[in-house]
């Protein structure tokens, strides 16, 4: 990941390419969604993430 972020096109087709499915707006993948957000909210935090989510 180090190579890529220096070429910031790179990094963005990267993220597309592995993100892209979060980024529909249909009900089926909320959840899915959400989750996601809040991990990232919580830096990677799985309990923090669980306890946004109201899961814990």
């Amino acid at each position: 990941m180090d190579a890529i972020s220096r070429d910031l096109d790179a990094a963005r087709a990267f993220v597309a390419a592995q993100f892209q499915r979060f980024a529909h707006k249909d009900a089926r993948d909320h959840g899915e969604r959400a989750a996601f957000l809040a991990v990232l909210d919580a830096q990677g935090n799985l309990a923090t993430a669980a306890r946004t989510l109201g899961i814990h």
